[in-house]
């Protein structure tokens, strides 16, 4: 029973192979695949595939990209001179338009749909800490005074032997709960194709008393501007346990999770 499990996820995992090396064929210049008259495409992680139209018309709900790939819905307020005038203000033509909202969704697939497409290009953006799926750390116990410093890594491999064959350039961003004061060490770097890896240090301390069960939080995304665009993530959770209590951090190199010493 367990081989005839093994050679289905086998099959199962050659054919999604095979189908996204036929999709990123079929890709045009906004990073859609096209095939007759429907599109497939990513949005937040989910793969879409929606239908085109030969002749769209004023009232039809559509999504639309842009060169950077990006993808977004409106709705058709008014045509004029060929460009279509959107709910948002927005004028484009017909070429922007991937489809209706007339459209199949596949959860969470758009993941690995996306890491594929990006794979292909020898782009690696990836973290010690920070997911595609934006992880949640929580910190159980704290002693609801001390101030926190995380050593966050990124790094341009895929693994010891596959690396992005260019600089990758990111941004950082952060949140941070009202009860707390936040900051990182910088907002933008650059991880270098002969070093394969940069780091960032985020901090975090209350700005208020706290009592036991409270909690702060600080909410980090990096996200890569060049060549390609691939957002990381997570958010940072400490509960306070018994106050006056101190605990320590110790991160180990490409472990995603913390060893907490009393």
């Amino acid at each position: 029973m367990k081989k005839v499990i093994l050679k289905l996820l086998l099959i199962i995992y050659i054919l999604f192979i095979v189908l996204t090396t036929f999709l990123l064929l079929k890709q045009n210049e906004f990073k859609v695949s096209v095939i007759n008259n429907k599109s497939v495409f990513v949005l937040n992680n989910d793969l879409y595939i929606t239908k085109n139209k030969s002749k769209y018309e004023v009232n039809d709900k559509i999504y639309y990209s842009n060169k950077s790939g990006k993808i977004y819905s409106a709705k058709i307020n008014a045509i004029k001179n060929n460009n279509y005038i959107l709910d948002n203000n927005k004028s484009i033509t017909k070429n922007n338009i991937v489809g209706t909202n007339d459209y199949f969704k596949i959860p969470l697939i758009g993941l690995l749909y996306k890491d594929s497409y990006l794979a292909s290009k020898k782009f690696y953006f990836e973290s010690d800490k920070l997911t595609s799926n934006h992880r949640e750390y929580v910190i159980n116990n704290w002693s609801g005074v001390d101030t926190y410093q995380f050593l966050i890594g990124l790094n341009s491999s895929k693994n010891n032997y596959e690396h992005a064959n260019s600089d990758i350039e990111y941004k950082i961003t952060y949140t941070c709960s009202n009860n707390a004061n936040c900051s990182i060490s910088k907002n933008e770097g650059i991880i270098y194709e002969s070093s394969l890896s940069d780091s960032f240090i985020a901090t975090i301390s209350p700005s208020v008393a706290l009592k036991n069960k409270d909690e702060i939080w600080i909410d980090i995304e990096a996200q890569s501007t060049y060549p390609y665009k691939k957002s990381l993530g997570a958010k940072f959770i400490l509960k306070v346990g018994i106050p006056g209590i101190s605990y320590e951090i110790n991160d180990e190199k490409n472990r995603p999770y913390f060893n907490l010493s009393v």
